[in-house]
């Protein structure tokens, strides 16, 4: 049985019915773009005694001022929360959100939910006018938290991350006291960590129609990864050079190898959207200026990444058997049958899914 949530009564607009829906819950999750910039009075007019857990999963986009309203929304979360120590709470992001979820739980179970044109602002929950649709079916409200937090970019931001975010945001301020305008040249976004993905996260499946592949090199000439080093960490950070690895996307599987002898290092899956270095980082790390881009990798095969040296899996042997075995073939996304790209300085090349596959199967897992 589906209620509707109508702004234009005023009895049963969204911030009423939030207020209801909470009153015997014990668990919130709120899904909203845009966001109230400071959430005490709303929060304060709850009863926290029963409550567990308050999950937020918003937008954070840079280079708008919508940012900033937005650094104010979290700071504003986690002051009230400091007095309520027992409640978990977390900030997620998920940039690419549009949609407006509301679901409440009451010692894990699901009891309401609503799907919503409302974002959490103060006009969206009042004055404008947005309908939504009510839910109490366990099995829809399951499925929708599932598939939210399968989307999230960033999760549970540390108070140590907005303070980052909030003294940029005062540096900002000193610099540009006459701001106006939509655009500004502010991107908090940086300081967002990667989302950490455990094992059962990860999916392993390289035979997903779509799935891209790459191959990137791990080390310089001058300064190349050594027989013994340990490459069976499950996270990794994969760095790029100061030109956007714009095409590689969250999920894309990408296959390192060592400059030199060119031995397969291990294979990752790509958890996060690119993130420039800051300042600080491209400051007391000097490679960091070289290689300012870097990809959140889930490693997919720690126990070979632990002993690669052992194996004599070198890009040379799995091209020559690969294009043995498949005459006419190629290893490249664009048909090449050679890695030129990398020769000449490229820190990563799109392959041939069947290739890659070819390469994967031979890693031991």
């Amino acid at each position: 049985m589906f209620k509707i949530v109508d702004n234009l009564e005023r009895t049963n607009n969204h911030y009423n019915k939030l207020r209801t829906m909470i009153k015997d819950a014990t668990d919130l999750l709120i899904v909203s773009p845009f966001l109230m910039p400071d959430f005490t009075p709303f929060l304060s007019e709850l009863d926290f005694k029963g409550i567990k857990s308050f999950r937020l999963v918003t937008t954070l986009k840079g280079n708008n001022l919508e940012q900033i309203s937005k650094l104010d929304s979290f700071i504003s979360i986690i002051d009230f929360f400091a007095h309520y120590p027992t409640v978990k709470y977390s900030i997620n992001i998920d940039n690419k959100l549009h949609g407006k979820i509301y679901i409440f739980k009451s010692q894990d179970n699901y009891t309401d939910g609503i799907i919503t044109s409302a974002n959490f602002t103060e006009r969206g929950l009042n004055q404008n006018h947005e309908w939504g649709v009510e839910i109490q079916d366990e099995t829809i409200l399951s499925n929708l938290e599932k598939s939210i937090f399968s989307e999230i970019q960033y999760s549970d931001l540390s108070i140590d991350t907005v303070l980052e975010m909030l003294l940029e945001l005062d540096n900002y301020y000193k610099n540009h006291p006459n701001q106006d305008g939509e655009d500004i040249d502010l991107d908090l976004k940086k300081y967002l960590p990667e989302k950490s993905k455990t094992e059962t996260d990860i999916d392993i499946d390289i035979d997903i129609d779509g799935e891209q592949f790459w191959l990137k090199p791990i080390g310089v000439t001058d300064d190349p990864v050594k027989e013994g080093e340990d490459f069976s960490a499950l996270t990794y950070r994969l760095d790029f050079s100061r030109r956007r690895p714009s095409g590689v996307k969250v999920g894309d599987i990408v296959i390192s190898y060592c400059v030199g002898i060119t031995k397969i290092l291990s294979v990752y899956q790509v958890t996060s959207d690119p993130i420039y270095a800051t300042a600080t980082e491209i400051k007391n790390e000097a490679r960091r200026d070289r290689w300012p881009w870097s990809i959140g990798g889930h490693n997919l095969t720690p126990e070979y990444g632990s002993k690669w040296w052992k194996y004599d899996l070198t890009l040379s042997e799995l091209i020559n058997q690969y294009l043995d075995a498949n005459p006419g073939s190629y290893i490249t996304a664009v048909g090449g049958r050679t890695l030129g790209a990398l020769q000449f300085g490229s820190d990563k090349v799109k392959l041939n899914s069947d290739f890659a596959k070819f390469i994967i199967k031979r890693v031991p897992h």
